[in-house]
């Protein structure tokens, strides 16, 4: 239903717009995609580059875009070494299935892993990603169009395509004026750069967070959800399990807290120390029928019903076996969590938690921390780095899928243009007739980079689809 409704949506939207710029504006509606079409707009370019097209202000804006075509040729060569390096890593862990052997035990995770909403990704950040990836877009077109109205060029048409149920792709038409391999490299990079200058905007904002915020020595609960009444809110874990968070790095907290929460299996641990008495009087009723209260203890022969706050506090640890006692080890999934001055067990799965509870490495400073109310300064700062992660996450894949030297993307064109063939190239030609027109050997070295960079880009994408959907 939810699809339906968002499509529908797209298409109200779009047609609203085109009826504000009537005459100006065309919406085309077929299965599975909307299409809308517009001159209105062609004019802002120029009026946004008109404040500096003289002397040293035009000469400053030429620069700046000159170092997006070095940003263009660094992200190329970055987006290829990804789709090369997944196709290794592919390989690797293919091979051993194709010859029926164990596959390969804690593969790293692939450099290119394509988002499906549903499948990798939670429903829930679609609605979010959908609009960041619409205004990333958007600004990554813009960059073309202001560029291109650097060297006087006016854009032919704007417009935007709308795939089933929400999918956008925006793009702007511009003729082949430009004279020049510059002009030419800068209106076709000044996409992703515009991208990567998102990307540094945001990045310099969050170091700036400094100022209002420093290291909390620990895990600072600042929303702690259902567990309120146990775990209060701007209470402290200094330990997960036997892992001593407080002294760890604050990535390195983040990442013990991710583990938990994603129910990765910990590191072996050692047992508690049971005295007989309490270990022969308790039953073993839990371990095949589920309890509230208790939890079920396993040592090297037998398994008992316990309560495991009682045996975290009271009894001391040891390995395999105890001099005065039975070793055993909690068999249900237990988390301890090390307040100040307090132990909390929490038993599993915990993936709910990451949705119930948050977590922040961070305390505000003096004197915030007095001028502010903690809660609106958490949820700020909640929602600000969700909104940090998905502008990264969107631009940074624009900016590599962009530059792949594949037919239709920038870094086709700017290959082209950086090797200086002619513009444009593409006449229809047999290539089994002995009469057909003569390429240069530009021509043909570029359309063999870009057929193997198809080929290597589609294995890539589908390979790794293929491989998340495995059995581990």
């Amino acid at each position: 239903m939810l699809p339906w409704l968002a499509w529908a949506a797209c298409v109200w939207a779009l047609g609203y717009a085109a009826r504000r710029t009537v005459r100006r504006s065309q919406v085309q509606v077929a299965p599975g995609v909307v299409h809308y079409d517009t001159v209105a707009l062609n004019e802002w370019p120029a009026a946004i580059v008109r404040p500096c097209m003289y002397g040293r202000a035009y000469r400053a804006v030429l620069a700046l875009y000159d170092v997006g075509i070095v940003v263009a040729g660094l992200a190329m060569v970055a987006s290829l070494a990804v789709v090369l390096v997944t196709c290794c890593q592919l390989f690797l862990r293919v091979s051993p299935r194709l010859a029926k052997r164990d596959a390969i035990p804690d593969a790293a995770p692939l450099w290119l892993t394509p988002l499906v909403p549903g499948v990798n990704l939670p429903l829930r950040h679609a609605a979010a990603l959908v609009p960041v990836g619409l205004v990333s877009q958007m600004l990554h077109e813009a960059g073309h169009a202001v560029a291109a109205a650097l060297h006087h060029v006016e854009p032919l048409s704007m417009g935007l395509y709308v795939f089933f149920p929400a999918i956008p792709v925006a793009y702007v038409q511009l003729p082949e004026q430009l004279r020049g391999q510059r002009a030419r490299l800068q209106v076709v990079s000044a996409g992703v750069w515009h991208n990567a200058m998102l990307v540094l905007c945001f990045v310099l904002a969050s170091s700036l967070a400094s100022v209002f915020w420093t290291d909390a020595q620990s895990l600072r609960v600042s929303a702690p959800g259902p567990l309120r009444a146990d775990v209060p809110r701007n209470s402290r874990i200094t330990a997960l399990n036997d892992v001593p968070v407080s002294a760890m790095p604050p990535t390195e907290r983040l990442y013990a807290w991710t583990r938990l929460v994603h129910d990765t299996p910990w590191p072996a641990e050692p047992g508690w120390c049971i005295p007989p008495a309490t270990w022969t009087q308790a039953s073993d009723a839990c371990c095949h029928e589920p309890s509230d209260s208790l939890a079920c203890f396993s040592s090297a022969s037998e398994q008992r019903c316990m309560l495991p706050l009682d045996i975290f506090v009271h009894s001391t640890r040891c390995h395999d076996t105890c001099s005065q006692g039975f070793c055993a080890a909690p068999r249900d999934p237990l988390a301890r969590l090390y307040l100040d001055d307090d132990l909390v067990v929490l038993r599993g799965p915990f993936r709910g938690l990451s949705q119930t509870m948050r977590i922040s490495t961070k305390q505000l400073r003096f004197p915030w921390i007095y001028l502010v109310p903690e809660v609106w300064a958490d949820t700020l700062a909640h929602y600000g780095a969700y909104l940090y992660q998905l502008v990264f996450m969107v631009n940074v894949a624009l900016l590599l899928i962009n530059m792949l030297p594949i037919p239709a993307l920038d870094g086709s064109a700017y290959l082209q243009h950086a090797m200086g063939l002619p513009v444009p190239f593409h006449e229809a030609y047999d290539l089994e007739d002995p009469a057909a027109m003569p390429r240069p050997t530009g021509q043909r070295l570029l359309l063999v980079i870009q057929g193997t960079t198809c080929i290597l880009t589609g294995l890539a994408l589908v390979g790794s689809i293929w491989v998340s959907a495995l059995p581990t």
